[in-house]
């Protein structure tokens, strides 16, 4: 299997999924944490523009 880090760049889907069943196993070290934090702020970013009144 490939790493998960690797996934992010080849596979977002199957990254999605390898990263959600990392954290519900509690396998915390195997994470791609910059990339996880990397799309969690831009989640952010784009949650915060649909509560934006114009």
């Amino acid at each position: 299997m490939k790493t998960v880090k690797k996934l992010y760049e080849t596979d977002f889907n199957l990254w999605l999924e390898e990263t959600a069943r990392l954290l519900k196993e509690n396998k915390l070290e195997e994470l791609d944490i910059e990339n996880l934090i990397e799309e969690i702020e831009a989640w952010k970013e784009v949650k915060k523009k649909d509560f934006v009144v114009t």
